[in-house]
């Protein structure tokens, strides 16, 4: 029952989203394994048992959870090393924009709407005269 279910799971695409072991009058020490798929916008439970195939079943679970957790902490991990390496370059983007704002302002250049334009000296011609 357990591989009939990973398939069901593989062609239609349903996600699991919850495991239990449910204890019952007639379900002794160990209960009954159900497991819990979306399908669509509803949960459905699916019945596995309470042998070996639904003790294995369990145990795959919880270890495809606990690699999902560890590879949500090591992508945590990851985005902030680039959080500080991102500031890092924003920080010097910052400083790499004041030289060449200062060089260019020194250089006889200022800024109007957002575009560097030389400044024009006295008696500068406006009109071109080779036409």
């Amino acid at each position: 029952m357990c591989q009939r279910l990973k398939l069901d799971i593989a062609r239609t695409g349903h996600k699991e989203i919850n495991m239990s072991w449910d204890k019952r009058e007639r379900g002794g020490k160990r209960g009954y394994f159900y497991r819990s798929i979306r399908r669509g916008n509803r949960v459905v439970r699916v019945y596995l048992g309470r042998g070996p195939e639904a003790e294995e079943a369990a145990r795959q679970i919880e270890q495809r959870r606990r690699d999902q957790q560890a590879q949500r902490e090591g992508m945590h991990a990851e985005i902030t090393d680039l959080g500080a390496a991102d500031q890092c370059l924003r920080d010097l983007q910052e400083a790499v924009h004041l030289i060449v704002s200062a060089m260019l302002t020194g250089a006889g250049y200022y800024k109007r709407r957002g575009e560097w334009r030389k400044q024009r000296q006295k008696g500068e011609d406006t009109h071109d005269t080779d036409h």
